[in-house]
C-alpha cells in the first residue's frame, strides 16, 4: 500500500513538534506542541489510518504530558491544565490555580515535565519545574473530590513510575509493639495489589513515595493553601470585615497567615498549639 501519510502530518494543524499519542476511544490522538491529531483506523489497506485536525492551539509540550484515565486525558498545556473526555475538545480545570501555578514555573524546562496518573490514590500528578531544569514541584489534584495539593521542598525528578510489592506485611515483619506502628493493620498500601509510586532523582536512585508521618523520627511538616476569599461589591465600602477560620486538626503547633496580593506576600495571624488527638478549633 501506500502508506498513510504521514508526512502531512505536522502540516493538518500547524504542529511544528510531535510528543506524544495516546488512545482515546477506537481513535489515537497525536499530541503537537501547538494542535492536536486524530488518528482513526479506515480498513484500507492501502491507507489504513487516516488523520483529522482535531484541536487547534492546545498542546501538550512534553513526550510525557499526557495521561491516559478512565477513558480520557488529562494534561498540562503551557499555561493551563486540561482535560478530555471521549468525543469532547479539552476543558480546562483548576482555572481559580492556573495564575497562581504558572506564574512561579519556569518555561524553559516545558519537555521536562510530566502528568501521571496514581492510580492507588485516584489522583493525577503534574510534575513541573519551579526551576530550569527537572521536575521540581508536583501539583496533584484528587479525582475524587477536586481538590489539589501541592509537594514541593524535595530532590528533582527525572522519572515516575508505579510497582507492586511481591509479598505483603505479615505480623513477623513488624518490628517493635503494636503501639509503635503507624498504619492501619490490613491497609491496601501494603497488599500486594496496590500500586506503589517511584521516583527518579538525578542522582541516579529510585525512591518510594512514602505515607508515613514522620522521617527519621522528624514530624512532617504539611501545610494547606484555601481557596481565595472575596467579599461581594455591596460590601467593599465597609470599614471592617470579619473572617473566621475553623479547622480540625492534630499535632505539635499550627501557624496561621493570610495574603491580601494573590500570595505575593504573607502576615501571620499567630500560631496555635495543638493537641495529640484530632480537635476543633478556632
Amino acid at each position: 500500500g501506500t502508506g498513510s501519510g504521514r508526512a502531512t502530518l505536522p502540516r493538518a494543524s500547524g504542529i511544528t513538534q510531535i510528543v506524544a499519542a495516546q488512545r482515546l476511544g477506537q481513535d489515537v490522538l497525536i499530541y503537537g506542541d501547538v494542535g492536536v491529531i486524530l488518528m482513526r483506523y479506515t480498513g484500507d489497506p492501502n491507507t489504513p489510518y487516516a488523520f483529522f485536525p482535531y484541536e487547534e492551539s492546545i498542546g501538550a509540550y512534553s513526550p510525557r504530558g499526557v495521561a491516559s484515565v478512565e477513558g480520557g486525558h488529562l494534561f498540562a498545556g503551557q499555561h493551563r491544565f486540561w482535560k478530555r473526555a471521549p468525543g469532547s475538545l479539552a476543558e480546562p480545570i483548576a482555572e481559580d490555580l492556573t495564575k497562581t501555578i504558572f506564574e512561579s514555573i519556569d518555561f524553559s524546562s516545558l519537555v521536562r515535565r510530566y502528568t501521571f496518573y496514581d492510580k492507588g490514590n485516584n489522583e493525577v500528578r503534574f510534575g513541573l519545574a519551579e526551576t530550569a531544569g527537572n521536575v521540581d514541584v508536583q501539583f496533584v489534584y484528587n479525582l475524587k473530590n477536586g481538590s489539589w495539593s501541592k509537594i514541593s521542598g524535595r530532590d528533582k525528578v527525572t522519572a515516575i513510575g508505579i510497582y507492586y510489592p511481591d509479598k505483603e506485611i505479615t505480623w513477623n515483619d513488624l518490628v517493635g509493639t503494636w503501639n509503635d506502628q503507624n498504619f492501619r493493620w490490613n491497609d491496601a498500601r501494603y497488599g500486594t495489589d496496590f500500586p506503589w509510586v517511584l521516583l527518579g532523582k538525578e542522582d541516579g536512585t529510585i525512591v518510594k513515595e512514602d505515607v508515613g508521618y514522620d522521617d527519621e523520627s522528624n514530624a512532617i511538616n504539611a501545610y494547606h493553601d484555601t481557596p481565595d476569599f472575596s467579599l461581594p461589591p455591596d460590601y467593599i465600602g465597609q470599614a471592617i470585615h470579619w473572617f473566621e477560620l475553623q479547622f480540625e486538626a492534630r499535632g505539635n503547633s499550627l501557624e496561621i497567615l493570610y495574603s491580601t496580593d494573590l500570595g505575593s506576600s504573607w502576615t501571620s495571624l499567630g500560631t496555635t498549639t495543638l493537641a495529640s488527638d484530632w480537635a476543633d478549633y478556632t
